[in-house]
């Protein structure tokens, strides 16, 4: 079931450049495994679907990845390090379901966001805090990539993908020096399904009008958040 999931969870990130974590870590959550296993499973592959993005993107933009280095990254290696250190007092399911939720309507108000000056600079420490505490924050990167980048889906996806390589990296660096990496060979195994996968599948990226598609994966979230919260209580 395990490898499944997996190929499902590349195919979306490789096309749209988000789904992996979004969709990954409820999932494996709700599979039983921990917060830390489950960082372990899944950041490699986005790190490599990342990299891979990264370097065969055409537009690049600098002013961003200075911006995203800057104040998001301290936030994040701070969140995950405080999660880590507390994740046994945490029931993750309502955790990851309530983040989900509360996500999704940041995203109805996204129209109102203007990501300038002060604003972004908070913004990226927002998305940094809600990454760092339940790998979630893809979801708010990629509202401000899509502003960003004004509908451009090739300058949007660089924007997520640089922003998923940097923080996954940082994830996988913190979980290693804190000596919660569950390493398993065996999900290094993955990683040449992403090779396999990748490139094939940019033939769907060419033809999909992104903007109806992050419609759609934001509501999916917002029923899978519904899902794992009335699981969690029942």
């Amino acid at each position: 079931m395990e490898i499944i999931i997996i190929i499902i969870l590349i195919i979306l990130q490789s096309i749209f450049g988000i789904g992996l974590l979004l969709f990954g870590t409820p999932t494996f959550i709700l599979f039983g495994y921990s917060f830390a296993e489950t960082l372990s499973l899944l950041l490699p592959i986005s790190i490599l679907i990342s990299l891979i993005q990264i370097f065969f993107s055409k537009k690049k933009n600098m002013n961003f990845i200075k911006n995203f280095n800057l104040y998001c990254i301290p936030s994040l290696v701070i969140s995950i390090y405080f999660i880590l250190n507390f994740s046994d007092e945490i029931n993750f399911d309502l955790f990851i379901s309530l983040m989900i939720i509360f996500i999704f309507f940041i995203s109805l108000f996204k129209n109102f966001f203007i990501f300038k000056g002060y604003f972004a600079k908070l913004f990226l420490v927002l998305i940094g805090i809600v990454h760092g505490l339940s790998n979630l924050g893809g979801t708010l990167l990629s509202l401000m990539a899509i502003s960003l980048s004004k509908d451009d889906k090739n300058a949007s996806r660089f924007l997520i993908s640089y922003g998923y390589f940097a923080m996954a990296s940082f994830q996988y660096l913190t979980l290693s020096f804190l000596g919660k990496n569950v390493f398993d060979i065996n999900n290094f195994y993955y990683l040449i399904l992403v090779i396999i996968i990748y490139f094939p599948v940019q033939i769907m990226f060419k033809k999909i009008d992104s903007q109806k598609f992050n419609k759609l994966i934001y509501f999916l979230a917002l029923l899978y958040g519904f899902y794992i919260f009335a699981k969690s209580i029942i």
